[in-house]
C-alpha cells in the first residue's frame, strides 16, 4: 500500500514537473494578453487520466493524495471519481464524501488541501514559469480547507484570492486554514504572520465582506488567530485567538486516519496534510531530474508548516470557567446535550422536593435550547405536589457575544395552573474542552411560593431524546 501510494504520488509530481517544464520552453496558450502563461490544451497532454478536457479549458495543475470518494465535475459533465495524478482544470468542481480528502497542487506549487464533505473551484489561473508571474483566484464552496501560497503570490500576494460564500479572503504569502457551513466562515492564519518573533517569512490574511455599501475588512497576523464571517452582509469579526481544540478539529478532518482513509494507507495518514504536500515533493524531487523547481518550495513550505502548527499548539489553550461566546463560535460542527437528575428544590432553606433536566447545544445551527430540552420535577408546595415540566425554547448565539449565559424567563407550563419559571443556563470550559459542562438554576414561582434549585451535567453527544 505505502509503494502504490508513493508511485502515485510520484506521478502527480512527475506530471506537475512535466508541464512546468513544457511552459519554460514556451509551449503556450490562453491569457497572453495578460503577459502570463496558462498551461492550456496543449500541455495537458502529459497530463493523467480523466474524461477528456473541455475544448479550449486550461489545465491548473494536478489532484494527489486522493483518498476516499473525490470527485470531479467537469464542462457540466456528471462528475467522475478522481484518482492521484490527475489534471485539473479551470472551473472543474472539485468535491469530497464524508471520507474524502485530496490535495491540489497548482503549477506554480500552490497547494490546497480539502476536507470530507468539502467543495473547491479553481476559477482563474495563469502562471508564467520564467517570471513566477500570474493570477490565481479559487473558490470556496463548503467544507474544511487548506492552502499553502505558491510562486505567485510569493513574487506578488495581491495576485492570489480564496472566495468565499460570504466573504473573501486576501493572501500575503503564507498559509491557512479554515471551515466553511452555509454561508459562515471560519478562517484562520496559520503560517507564520507579520507578528511572529520566529524570524521565518511574514505573511498575512486579509479577510473581507461586503457590508452595505462598503467593504469591511479584518487583518489576521498572528499565527493561530482567525475571524468569522456570519454571512452575506456581516463583516468578518474581530481577530481573535482560536481555541487549541478548534484548529485540532480542522486538523484531523484533513488529515484523516485509519482503515478506509484511502489509497495511501493509516501509515501515512497520520502526518498533517500539510506536511504530506511537502514529503510528497520531497519524494518526488529524489527520484526526477525535472523536480528542481519543487524543492525550495517543498522545504520552505514543510518547515513553515510545521513551525507554525506547533507554535499554534503551544500558545492556544482553553481556560477552565465559563465559555466566552466566541469560543462556541469558533466550532463549526457538532450536537451535543446537557442532562441532570434528582437536583434539589428548596424553599426558606428546606428542600422541598427536586428537577431534573435536558438542554440541547447545537454548534452548526448556533443555538442553544429547543428540542427536547426541558426541565421537569415536583415540589411539596408547587401544584399540589404534583409534577410540572417547563420547555426550553430554542435560542440562537450566533450574534450574541460576551459569556455563553442565557436566561429563560416567564417560561409556562400546562400542567401547572399559575406557574411560572426562570432558567438560566451556562456553558463551562473544562479540562481544556470548549462547553465540556453546562450549569443549569431553576426557580419555580406559584401564588406567592418561589422555589429554586441548581445542578450541573457534562456533555454528552447527540441531541436530547
Amino acid at each position: 500500500m505505502l509503494v502504490e501510494g508513493y508511485s502515485r504520488r510520484k506521478k502527480s509530481l512527475e506530471t506537475l514537473n512535466s508541464l512546468n517544464s513544457r511552459l519554460a520552453r514556451g509551449s503556450t496558450a490562453g491569457a497572453a494578453s495578460e503577459g502570463a502563461c496558462s498551461a492550456g490544451p496543449a500541455a495537458s497532454a502529459a497530463a493523467g487520466a480523466g474524461p477528456a478536457a473541455v475544448p479550449g479549458a486550461e489545465q491548473v495543475g494536478v489532484a494527489a493524495a486522493v483518498r476516499g470518494g473525490v470527485e470531479l465535475a467537469r464542462g457540466g459533465q456528471v462528475g467522475h471519481v478522481v484518482s492521484s495524478g490527475e489534471s485539473v482544470y479551470l472551473q472543474d468542481a472539485i468535491s469530497t464524501d464524508a471520507r474524502g480528502t485530496l490535495q491540489i497542487l497548482l503549477l506554480d506549487e500552490t497547494a490546497f488541501t480539502i476536507g470530507p464533505n468539502s467543495s473547491l473551484v479553481i476559477n482563474r489561473f495563469v502562471y508564467d514559469p520564467k517570471t513566477n508571474a500570474g493570477k490565481v483566484d479559487a473558490r470556496i464552496v463548503k467544507g474544511t480547507f487548506r492552502f499553502i501560497t505558491g510562486k505567485i503570490a510569493r513574487k506578488k500576494p495581491e495576485d492570489m484570492t480564496i472566495a468565499l460564500p460570504a466573504g473573501t479572503i486576501g493572501i500575503r504569502g503564507t498559509m491557512a486554514m479554515g471551515s466553511v457551513v452555509g454561508y459562515r466562515s471560519l478562517v484562520v492564519l496559520t503560517g507564520p504572520g507579520k507578528q511572529n518573533t520566529t524570524g521565518n517569512k511574514q505573511g498575512e490574511l486579509v479577510v473581507a465582506n461586503e457590508v452595505g455599501n462598503e467593504t469591511k475588512s479584518v487583518n489576521l497576523t498572528k499565527t493561530g488567530y482567525g475571524t468569522v464571517i456570519e454571512g452575506v452582509g456581516k463583516g468578518p469579526s474581530d481577530a481573535f485567538q482560536v481555541p487549541e481544540a478548534q484548529l485540532q478539529e480542522i486538523t484531523q478532518a484533513l488529515s484523516p486516519s485509519g482503515e478506509g482513509a484511502g489509497e495511501q494507507g493509516a501509515a501515512e495518514d497520520s502526518r498533517p496534510a500539510t506536511e504530506q504536500a511537502g514529503q510528497d515533493q520531497v519524494d518526488a524531487g529524489e527520484n526526477s531530474s525535472e523536480a528542481q523547481t519543487t524543492e525550495s518550495f517543498t522545504q520552505s513550505s514543510a518547515e513553515e508548516s510545521n513551525t507554525a502548527t506547533q507554535n499554534s499548539a503551544n500558545s492556544l489553550t482553553i481556560q477552565d470557567g465559563i465559555t466566552k461566546i466566541q469560543e462556541l463560535l469558533s466550532i463549526q460542527t457538532g450536537q451535543f446535550h446537557f442532562d441532570a437528575s434528582s437536583i434539589p428544590l428548596f424553599h426558606s432553606g428546606s428542600q422541598v422536593g427536586s428537577f431534573s433536566f435536558q438542554l440541547d447545544l447545537d454548534f452548526g445551527a448556533r443555538t442553544i435550547g429547543g428540542g427536547h430540552s426541558k426541565v421537569n420535577g415536583s415540589a411539596s408546595n408547587i401544584n399540589s405536589g404534583s409534577a410540572f415540566q417547563f420547555d426550553i425554547p430554542t435560542e440562537s448565539f450566533a450574534n450574541k457575544t460576551g459569556d455563553a449565559t442565557h436566561t429563560y424567563s416567564g417560561l409556562a407550563s400546562g400542567g401547572c395552573s399559575g406557574c411560572s419559571a426562570e432558567v438560566t443556563a451556562t456553558a463551562n470550559n473544562s479540562g481544556g474542552v470548549i462547553a465540556a459542562n453546562g450549569d443549569l438554576s431553576l426557580a419555580v414561582t406559584q401564588s406567592s411560593t418561589t422555589v429554586t434549585g441548581s445542578g450541573n451535567a457534562g456533555r454528552e453527544a447527540g441531541l436530547s431524546t
